[in-house]
């Protein structure tokens, strides 16, 4: 272990950051969804999350809400996701799946995840799942709320 606790949290962190986008976004040799990261960080969000306002979404995929308002464009247009008007305040936009977009996701993730299962054991994905399970928990009491 390094004598520098700052350094090893970093040490630690980073890799596993990077390991999981690349999971995430990497083709495996597939077809590539057209789609940017961006917009595939939305989508999962969106699967996860059911429905969320543009400013809910921009704040969990850490993007600021222009760059957020720019991606949602082309996404709306194909049908994957649909605007709604909050029933209390007009002004208000919330975002949310339509079932072709929880379709694509559902199979985006699949495809991503079939390849971890394919080259793991058993025993490291079960520790591999538990190990995600902490790390979510842990961040989760550290995330700042606006």
């Amino acid at each position: 272990m390094d004598a520098n606790p700052e350094k090893e949290l970093e040490s630690s962190f980073l890799p596993v950051y990077a390991l999981m986008r690349s999971i995430l976004y990497s083709d495996y040799g597939r077809k590539s969804a057209h789609y940017t990261k961006m917009q595939i960080a939305v989508l999962a969000a969106l699967y996860w999350q059911n429905e969320m306002c543009m400013s809910q979404i921009a704040e969990l995929i850490s993007t600021p809400r222009a760059q957020m308002t720019r991606a949602m464009v082309p996404l709306v247009e194909d049908g994957m996701v649909e605007r709604f008007a909050d029933k209390k305040n007009r002004r208000l936009v919330h975002i949310r799946l339509t079932e072709a977009g929880r379709a694509f996701v559902k199979g985006y993730l699949r495809s991503r995840f079939d390849v971890l299962r394919e080259r793991l054991s058993d025993e490291d994905s079960a520790r591999l799942s538990e190990a995600a399970e902490t790390i979510a928990e842990i961040l989760s009491g550290l995330r700042v709320r606006k």
